[in-house]
Formats: structure tokens, sequence, C-alpha cells
């Protein structure tokens, strides 16, 4: 008979803890049943200081609930890294830190499942870079430093009720490009869709080489669907599409 795991997690404070501070894994089999998540009252502090590597809350191959989650400090790569994941959420704040991205979600088109990740009430601030970030010249809009409030690669983004404020490079950009498609049988990342509503985008700074600076961005082809949004005193531009 077919078994679904769950697991609930609720009250939890990660602190400095290395690589990542909560890590959620499911299954890349379609043939099985990915476990069930659901996460309440989540605090992760200075997790993943690899600037390689690593963030606060990493959820990848399954579905998870998340209730009142918090991530601050340095992050690595990411605060909130969901890949391949189906993940609703509501009352998030991610802060400071964070090389790649404060939310980043990545979904490389192999899975049986898209990547789906829906947010309310968010709030996503200061994400800077530390002098260390690496540089990737493969995304097909430049060389930059990174430091997004939010990036999508392949899947689906939907937020509501969110401000970001502080980013660096983007502060929500969507994605369809090779990059980070390291499965062997991925010819290309899955198709890209962000749907904002209610949405507040400031101050998006350029990176430490005077690069970019946009409040949101749509590059590639990913599809950009924008209900109820202010985006202000944006370095570059407020909204950039570019292919």
């Amino acid at each position: 008979p077919e078994v679904t795991l769950s697991a609930s997690l609720q009250r939890v404070w990660t602190r400095d803890t290395g690589t990542t501070g909560l890590r959620l894994g499911g299954t890349r089999d379609a043939q099985r049943t990915a476990p069930q998540y659901v996460l309440s009252d989540i605090v992760s502090e200075g997790s993943g200081q690899d600037v390689y590597g690593g963030s606060g809350l990493h959820i990848w191959g399954t579905t998870a609930e998340l209730q009142k989650l918090y991530v601050g400090g340095h992050n690595g790569w990411a605060g909130l890294w969901c890949e391949r994941a189906e993940v609703t959420g509501e009352k998030i704040q991610i802060e400071e830190g964070a090389s790649l991205a404060g939310l980043w979600v990545w979904d490389d088109g192999t899975a049986a499942k898209r990547a789906q990740v829906t947010l309310s009430d968010v709030r996503i601030r200061n994400i800077s870079p530390p002098p260390e970030s690496f540089e990737m010249g493969l995304l097909g809009l430049a060389d930059t430093e990174f430091g997004f409030g939010a990036g999508l690669l392949g899947g689906m983004l939907e937020l509501h009720r969110a401000e970001v404020d502080q980013a660096t490079t983007a502060g929500l950009v969507a994605y369809e490009s090779k990059f980070f498609c390291m499965d062997p049988e991925a010819r290309a990342c899955g198709d890209s869709e962000m749907r904002i509503e209610d949405v507040k985008v400031t101050g998006t700074r350029p990176d430490s080489q005077g690069r970019l600076g946009a409040g949101i961005g749509a590059v590639d082809g990913a599809n950009l669907n924008a209900s109820r949004v202010l985006a202000h005193e944006n370095h570059m531009a407020g909204v950039l599409v570019i292919n």
C-alpha cells in the first residue's frame, strides 16, 4: 500500500548551524509520494555561512506549508530555498545577507511536478551579498554579484501582500535560462511564471560594481503577471523586461 509520510514542526529556533538551518527533503522518484511538512513559528538565524552553498531553510522535492517563518543573518545562497517543491506559506520574513537571494525558487523542468510556491504577507529586506560573493555570467542578463530579494528560475512563484526593500541587483526577478540546470537530463530549465499582487519594491541597489538595480525583472522569456504593484526609488528601473 502507498504510504504518505508527514511531519509537523512548531516553535523551532536554529542558529549558526553551518551549511543549512533546516532542510526538508523529498524524492526525485515520480512513482513515490513525497513527504508532507507543516512548519509554524520557525526562526533560523546565521545559518549557511558558506557563501557557495547553504540556506536558512531548504525545501526540495516535497510539499510544505509554512506559518510564520523568520530567516535572518547571512544565509549562504538563500534565506529560503525552494527546489522542485510545492510550498504555501504566510507571514514570511527574510532579512540580512544571502549571496544569491533572500527567496530562491528553482525547477529544472525534469521533475514530475512543477515547482509552485505561493506566499502571502511577505517581507524581504536588506539582501546584500558579502564582499566575497561570487559572480556568474550565465544568466543572460549580465555579470552581477546577485543579492536578489526573490528570484525564480523555473516553476511558479506567487506573492500576495509582499514588501521587498533594499535588495541588490534586483528586488524581484524571474528567469528562463540554463543557469543552475545541473541535472544531465535537463536540456533547459522549466517555464518560469511570477505572479505578484499588492507588492511594493523599493530601494533596490546596484551591486558593488554599479551594475543593475532593478525593482522587478522578467528575463529571457519568463512570464510576469503583476497587479497593484509599487516600484519606488530603485536604482536602474522600476520594471525591467529583457530578452
